[in-house]
């Protein structure tokens, strides 16, 4: 099977306008970093969606594996998770059960941006056909994790 190479960057810059000249710039992704930044949640989001509004994939790397913020940075429409310093499989499973609904995971209920703010079919389509795209990254940046059950 022939994958396709996806060319992404990092944006460390809170401002609406760094995301929209990255966007602008032919990248098919683009990851906020919210772990060595001081981007807070409402420029995240001014971010995400500036982001895809020029049809390119928003990432976001959370501070770490808490549930709170992984929520909320997938309400708020992120195309995927990005999490760090994940040493063991038991974290990874923790990861994947925060980003994804009952019966696979732990996530809850929300009506907001990527929900469509709950008009219409938003949180039914949203969990039926977004929520099961919603790409789940685990940064294992230690020699030990690799050694890890």
């Amino acid at each position: 099977m022939h994958q396709s190479i996806r060319i992404g960057s990092w944006i460390t810059i809170h401002h609406m306008a760094v995301a929209e000249v990255m966007a602008s710039a032919g990248f098919d992704w683009l990851c906020l970093d919210m772990e060595h930044t001081v981007t807070d949640l409402y420029d995240m989001q001014v971010m995400l969606a500036t982001i895809q509004s020029f049809g390119v994939k928003a990432y976001v790397r959370v501070g770490g594996n808490e549930a709170m913020q992984i929520k909320r940075v997938l309400d708020a429409g992120a195309d995927g998770i990005i999490c760090p310093m994940i040493q063991t499989a038991e974290q990874a499973r923790q990861l994947v059960s925060h980003c994804k609904y009952p019966p696979q995971g732990t996530r809850g209920v929300g009506l907001a941006r990527a929900q469509r703010y709950g008009l219409d079919e938003g949180f039914e389509h949203y969990r039926d056909h977004k929520a099961p795209q919603v790409e789940v990254i685990a940064q294992i940046e230690h020699y030990q994790a690799v050694d890890q059950p």
